[in-house]
């Protein structure tokens, strides 16, 4: 503060002040240009917080020819179009696994072998059930071929011979659900031990040696990392603007450099209420890469037009509106001047300037606060866009 009063009064200037009241020989002129004087001071402070600062710092560049292009910005999630969960049929332990996570495996390759103490005891159960049944079945066939000879000897009723065989059929009919039942164990015994059905990587293990696992739960996760797409939706307003084969750029969010590329190989038929649905296929350069994005989200963008040739061009944030159009703040011998344009091709990043043409002077792109005409404009690196 007293840094700005010292700009505005120094030691001179009050010599000077009051050499003058002497020469015109009225005290009283002193204490009435002190006065006047004080007047400034005061409003020098008190004019920022009455009608504004009037300085504004903030970044500016000069209209700069270059290529528009309009992008489709879009972050999604990588898929994968063959997918294969492998579940546990029945409750046990996991007592030996051949692959973890993130490890490449053929198709047929043992994976994992889970103990399951139940479903032996179950399957033991169902065999002792089934000898019972078969020597039943003896026993009843031997009943059935003894009413037959009494009947045949007129030493029999026939009845005898309908309820002996009802009762062969009835055990018959028990021992072939048993076996089935008997089957079905041994199938799931089988499944204890899981092989790979197609080749491709880990994708995800949610259990390990010495885990117990439940009923249908989910062990490993395979995916194919080869055939990897992206999904996702874009405004109606692009349906006429998009075709398959267009080639699709993937970035990473974060570091924002450039992951891979690949193209647009499906498009909905109708919009949704979400939008078009669009499908693009990425290609990583490396399986450790395909690896690195999987199932996680990148950003896409999709060149959809541009201008014919490199046009004078401004970034988007240095254009604003009113009633009137567009216009920016050109920065004229260090203040700024609200000059309206004609804006030409519109992109993702930049706008084409068609007129006025010939501006030579920077042009504000971003500032610390909301600019108007005539503020005093300083360079500095806290300024944001509009």
């Amino acid at each position: 503060m007293f840094s700005r009063i010292r700009a505005w009064v120094s030691f001179e200037k009050i010599k000077a002040v009051i050499a003058l009241a002497r020469r015109f020989r009225m005290r009283r002129s002193v204490v009435v240009i002190l006065f006047i004087i004080g007047g400034f001071i005061g409003w020098h402070f008190v004019r920022p917080m009455v009608v504004g600062d009037a300085r504004i710092t903030g970044k500016a560049e000069a209209i700069q020819p270059r290529v528009v292009v309009n992008e489709l910005i879009y972050t999604c999630d990588i898929q994968s179009n063959r997918e294969k969960s492998y579940r546990q049929s029945s409750s046990g332990t996991v007592v030996k696994q051949g692959a973890k996570l993130g490890d490449y495996v053929e198709a047929g390759k043992f994976l994992v072998q889970v103990d399951s103490t139940s479903l032996k005891e179950e399957q033991s159960v169902t065999r002792e059930n089934l000898g019972k049944l078969q020597r039943d079945l003896a026993a009843k066939k031997k009943l059935l071929t003894s009413a037959r000879t009494l009947y045949e000897r007129d030493l029999g009723s026939q009845q005898a011979v309908v309820d002996a065989k009802t009762a062969y059929a009835g055990i018959m009919d028990e021992i072939n659900r048993t076996k089935r039942k008997l089957a079905e164990s041994s199938g799931a015994v089988k499944s204890l031990t899981i092989t790979a059905q197609f080749s491709g990587y880990i994708t995800d293990q949610m259990a390990f040696v010495g885990d117990m696992v439940s009923n249908d739960q989910v062990i490993f996760v395979e995916s194919d990392l080869d055939d990897l797409y992206a999904r996702f939706f874009v405004s109606n307003k692009y349906k006429g603007l998009l075709r398959a084969g267009l080639p699709v750029q993937y970035y990473d969010p974060y570091k924002k450099t450039q992951i891979c590329s690949g193209q647009v190989n499906y498009i909905g038929k109708f919009a949704s209420q979400k939008g078009i649905l669009i499908e693009a296929n990425f290609k990583p350069s490396s399986p450790s890469e395909a690896l690195d994005y999987y199932k996680q989200q990148v950003e896409i963008r999709i060149k959809v037009g541009q201008s014919s040739s490199e046009v004078p061009s401004v970034p988007l944030s240095a254009v604003y509106f009113n009633d009137q159009g567009p216009y920016i703040f050109v920065i004229h011998r260090g203040i700024t001047q609200e000059t309206p344009v004609k804006l030409g091709f519109i992109g993702s990043e930049f706008v084409e300037i068609r007129e006025p043409v010939g501006i030579t002077d920077p042009v504000l792109i971003s500032s610390d606060s909301v600019p108007r005409a005539g503020m005093s404009f300083k360079t500095g690196d806290n300024a944001h866009a509009n």
